[in-house]
Parts: structure tokens; sequence; C-alpha cells
């Protein structure tokens, strides 16, 4: 007598375990009816985007879109970042090469929605000196804090964002402002070459007033220029303790 071999439990089985296992999974399809984000809205893509080339880098901006928890960047086909702002500034990036950018928003619940209008540019080749920090060297109470009364030795670091050399960088500093006296506004280091992505420093010295205000602002400027003729201005602010 034939044996008879039953299947149907050891089918059954396996049939179970994959359903159970699958219902585990998260549902990315917010159409999917047992997705518990399936009557979510996408939200409509940013309007207003703008693509600012750069010295090796681009600068996005777009319009916020009302609910968005952030958004997404592309560049090309690829997701570069996520964010919570609607400026963005890609770096590293190859001169004249043209790059195309996308932005879309993404719903409180995760869902990302559909890309806006594709963006293109090309960033630029070249020198671009700017302004990156300052430090006090010395003061007369050797706190390195901007004390009224005082006379400063400020470091002014200086830092090339672009892409090409800047030869014999100098750099001279200026104010308006009646509580403050600069006695040496020329770079000290003369004839620096600032290559791609390198900072360097000079000293200035200035003497803020005995009747200067607790918390007053001194906002300095600052002329830059290098050997070929280029030309930055830039500017930051000291606030008086």
């Amino acid at each position: 007598m034939s044996k008879r071999i039953f299947i149907f439990p050891v089918v059954f089985l396996a049939i179970w375990i994959t359903l159970v296992g699958c219902s585990k999974r998260e549902h990315t399809n917010p159409l999917d009816p047992n997705n518990p984000n399936s009557n979510v809205v996408l939200l409509p893509p940013p309007t207003g985007l703008k693509a600012v080339p750069d010295y090796g880098s681009v600068t996005l901006t777009w319009n916020a879109v009302p609910g968005a928890k952030n958004y997404q960047v592309y560049r090309g086909d690829k997701k570069i970042v996520t964010i919570d702002t609607t400026f963005y500034e890609d770096t590293g990036l190859t001169p004249g090469k043209r790059y195309s950018y996308q932005v879309a928003s993404v719903h409180p619940c995760g869902l990302g929605g559909h890309k806006s209008k594709p963006v293109y540019t090309t960033p630029k080749e070249g020198t671009k000196i700017v302004y990156s920090k300052y430090e006090v060297r010395s003061d007369d109470n050797g706190d390195r804090i901007v004390n009224r009364g005082e006379t400063i030795d400020l470091d002014v670091y200086l830092k090339n964002t672009g892409t090409s050399t800047a030869k014999m960088v100098n750099a001279t500093l200026s104010e308006s402002d009646a509580y403050v006296t600069i006695s040496d506004s020329i770079w000290n280091i003369l004839g620096v070459d600032l290559t791609a992505g390198r900072e360097a420093y000079g000293c200035f010295v200035f003497t803020v007033a005995d009747n200067c205000l607790y918390n007053h602002v001194i906002t300095f400027s600052l002329s830059i220029r290098d050997k070929d003729g280029n030309s930055w201005s830039d500017s930051f602010a000291i606030t008086v303790r």
C-alpha cells in the first residue's frame, strides 16, 4: 500500500510565516491601504528654486511650503541632504561643470513629495577671499576680551574660498566708530599667497575709548586685494564687554 504525503500543513505554515513577516515591514507607498499614512496628501514641491553659482560651490534658495517638516535636496538624481531650512550651500564642486538641482517637500509623517522643476548652474573658477574669524592676540588686562579703555592687538583671519591661488594678498581695516581708534590698519603679513582653501591671518591694532558703552558693537570693514588686481570687501563685528 502506497503512503500518502500531506504537504498542506507545511505549505500553510510557510505562507503564514511570510504573511506575518510582511505585515511588519514598513509600507512606503502612500496609496497602500495597509500604510497608516495612506490618507496623507503629498505636499507640493517648493516654488522659486534658485541656484547661484560661486567659486566651486552653489547656493540654493527656495520658497517655504506650508506644513513641510523639512526638504530633500537633489543634485542630479542623487539626494544629497535633508534639511529644515529654505537654503543650502553645495560645496566641493568642479568649476566649469554643469549641475542640476531639485527640491522636494517632506510631510511631517516623513513622506517626501514630488520634486520641483530642475534648475541648472555652473560653478565659477577663480579666487575669492573672505573674512573667516578674529582672535585677540593681546590686550591690557590679559583676558583676551575687548574691553573699553584697552588697546587691542587683533589677529584677523582671511580664507580663500575660491578655486585658484590669490597672490600677495593684503588687507586694510577701517571703521566709522567714535569710540574706536585704529593705529595699525594695514595687514602686517604682507605678500601672502593664499592657495584654494588656505587660511592666513594678519594683525591690526586699535584702541577702545574709556567712555565706550558696555555691549557696544563695533563694526569693522575689510578692504582686500591681491597682486593680480582682484579686490574683495567684507566686514565683521566685535562687542565691547
